[in-house]
C-alpha cells in the first residue's frame, strides 16, 4: 500500500486505554483515489485469552486477564471496490447529487479531515443520509464511532443496532463487532453461543481471524456442548432474520423509529354466493280437480209432428 496516501485513523476510545485494552489502529486509502477505491486493511483481532493480545502497533504482547474483552476491529466499513471520484468537489457534488455511496465517502472523508476540511458534524449528517438509504458501510461507520466515543456520543447499544443494519449489507466487520460484543459483553449481555454464531458469519464474509477458535475454546473449556450447537444453529437463523428487512429498516430500528406501515394488497372482492332456489317436487301424474268426466245426458222432448191440412181444391 502506498503509505504516503494513507488516511490517519480515527483517535482511540479514551476507556479502551484506561482498560489497558490494545487497540487495534486500521489504515484507510482516500476515498478519492482511483483504482480499487477504499482499500480496507483491517488490523489481526487476537481475542486476550490466557497469553494477552497483540498490539498492533509494536506487535509486543502486554499482560491481560483471561476475562479481558475481546477488541473490536475495523473503524471503516467495507472492503474496496464501488464508486470512485477524481476530486474532493466531483465526490461532494455526488454527495449532495444524493449519491448514497457518495454520502458514505464524503461524510467520512469530512469526519476524518481527508483532502477536504475536517468538519465532524456535516460529516456526521452525510452519514445519517447514506444510512437511512441503505448505505451499509455508512450504518457501520455510524456504529463504530458511538461504540468508540468519537465524533458521537458514546453508546455501545445503540451501536450494536447499526453493526446489526451493516449485517444485513453484508459488511464482514459488522459480523465481527457483534460477536465480539457478545464474547465481550460490550452493550449486550455476555453469550458465547451468538459470539460463535456472529463469528461464524464474519469468517464466511472474509473475515480473517481468531475469534471464532477462541471462542469455541471458551466453550470447550466451560464444558458447554450446548452452547457450541446452539451457536451453529444460530447461523441460519441470523441470516434469516437479517434478511427479513431491508438495511434502511434496521437503521430505522437502531433509532427505535417506528417501521413503515406495511402496505397491504388491494383485498380481493368477496365472492358472490348465489342460492340455488329451493327444489320443488313434482308428481309425475298431476290430478285435475276436480275429476273431468263425460258430460251428462241431456234429454230434450221429442217434436210432435202434426200434418198439416191441406187446403180442399175448388
Amino acid at each position: 500500500m502506498d503509505q504516503g496516501n494513507v488516511m490517519k485513523p480515527l483517535p482511540q476510545a479514551d476507556d479502551a486505554r484506561a482498560e489497558g485494552v490494545a487497540c487495534h489502529s486500521d489504515r484507510r486509502v482516500s476515498p478519492l483515489r482511483r483504482g480499487d477505491g477504499i482499500r480496507r486493511v483491517l488490523a489481526a483481532a487476537i481475542f486476550a485469552v490466557g497469553g494477552g493480545a497483540w498490539v498492533a502497533a509494536g506487535g509486543s504482547r502486554t499482560a491481560e486477564p483471561e476475562t479481558q474483552a475481546p477488541q473490536l476491529i475495523s473503524r471503516t466499513g467495507g472492503a474496496g471496490g464501488g464508486d470512485v471520484w477524481a476530486s474532493p468537489s466531483e465526490l461532494a457534488a455526488a454527495a449532495k447529487a444524493g449519491n448514497p455511496r457518495a454520502m458514505f465517502r464524503y461524510g467520512e472523508a469530512l469526519v476524518l479531515g481527508d483532502q477536504v476540511a475536517k468538519d465532524e458534524a456535516t460529516g456526521i449528517v452525510f452519514l445519517r443520509r447514506a444510512a437511512d438509504l441503505g448505505e451499509p458501510s455508512a450504518a457501520f461507520r455510524l456504529g463504530k464511532l458511538m461504540d468508540d466515543g468519537t465524533a458521537l456520543p458514546k453508546d455501545s447499544k445503540r451501536a450494536l443496532g447499526y453493526y446489526r443494519a451493516a449485517a444485513a449489507g453484508r459488511v464482514g466487520e459488522a459480523f465481527f463487532n457483534l460477536g465480539a460484543a457478545y464474547a465481550s459483553g460490550r452493550g449486550v449481555k455476555r453469550d458465547y453461543a451468538e459470539a460463535l454464531a456472529w463469528l461464524i458469519l464474519a469468517r464466511r464474509a472474509g473475515i480473517q481471524n481468531a475469534g471464532e477458535a477462541q471462542v469455541r475454546a471458551r466453550i470447550q473449556a466451560a464444558k458447554r456442548p450446548d452452547w457450541l450447537q446452539r451457536g451453529e444453529a444460530r447461523v441460519a437463523e441470523l441470516e434469516r432474520e437479517l434478511d427479513s428487512r431491508a438495511v434502511k429498516e434496521w437503521v430505522d430500528v437502531a433509532e427505535g423509529r417506528p417501521p413503515p406501515p406495511a402496505v397491504a394488497a388491494p383485498a380481493a372482492p368477496a365472492p358472490v354466493r348465489v342460492r340455488p332456489a329451493a327444489s320443488v317436487a313434482l308428481p309425475s301424474v298431476v290430478p285435475l280437480t276436480p275429476a273431468i268426466g263425460p258430460p251428462p245426458a241431456i234429454s230434450l222432448p221429442t217434436p210432435e209432428f202434426k200434418p198439416t191440412a191441406r187446403p180442399a181444391k175448388p
